[in-house]
C-alpha cells in the first residue's frame, strides 16, 4: 500500500522526522531554483577552504535519470547525500546534512586539516564541528530512505540509482598532483 496523492511538501516533515529519530542526522528539502547549497555542510567549506570550486556534478544528478540517491564523501572527512524525488526536469531535492561513518578524534582531525591544507587557526571550529556530527551506518541510512520513499513514491522503487561521488577542493592547475 502506497499514499499516491501525497505531496513531497507534506511527505518531507514525515521523511525529515524519521531520520532525526533513528539516526540523529538532519535533512532539508528544495525546490528549484536551487540555493543555499552550502547548507549541505554547515558553511564549513567555505570557512576553512574561501573560494572554491568543487568540480561535482551534484548540480545535474537527474538528467541522465530520476530518482538518485547520491552519497557526496568529502575529503574533508564527512559525508552528505542528495536525494532527487521527482522525475521533473528540476526535481524536487532533499539534502542529508553532515555525519561520519566511524567515530573521529583529534589525531584524524587534525591529520584531515593537514591534508586538505586547512589553517590551524580552524582547529578548534573544526574539533567543533567534527565532534558533533552523528556516527551513521551508510547502508542502514540508505535502506531505511529507500524504504521511506518507496512507501510514498512507489516510481522511487523501479527508477532509482545509488551514486558515490567524492567532493575535493578542485586545485589550482600548478598544483594538482599527476600520477606516475
Amino acid at each position: 500500500m502506497a499514499f499516491e496523492n501525497i505531496s513531497t511538501d507534506d511527505f518531507f516533515p514525515l521523511f525529515k522526522q524519521t531520520l532525526a529519530d533513528s539516526f540523529k542526522v538532519d535533512s532539508f528539502f528544495m525546490h528549484a531554483p536551487y540555493h543555499d547549497f552550502e547548507k549541505m555542510d554547515m558553511g564549513l567549506r567555505r570557512m576553512v577552504w574561501g573560494e572554491y570550486s568543487t568540480n561535482s556534478p551534484i548540480f545535474s544528478i537527474a538528467e541522465d535519470s530520476p530518482y538518485r540517491i547520491v552519497v557526496l564523501e568529502s575529503t574533508l572527512g564527512f559525508y552528505n547525500m542528495i536525494i532527487s524525488l521527482t522525475a521533473d526536469e528540476e526535481p524536487d531535492l532533499i539534502g542529508i546534512m553532515p555525519f561520519r561513518t566511524e567515530p573521529i578524534n583529534q589525531a584524524n582531525i587534525n591529520r584531515i586539516m593537514k591534508e586538505n591544507g586547512i589553517a590551524p587557526q580552524h582547529t578548534s571550529t573544526m574539533s567543533h564541528f567534527y565532534l558533533s556530527l552523528p556516527v551513521v551506518e551508510l547502508n542502514d541510512l540508505i535502506l531505511t530512505i529507500e524504504h521511506l520513499i518507496t512507501f510514498f513514491f512507489p516510481a522511487f522503487a523501479d527508477h532509482r540509482r545509488i551514486c558515490q561521488l567524492q567532493i575535493r577542493k578542485a586545485r589550482p592547475q600548478s598544483q594538482r598532483r599527476t600520477l606516475s
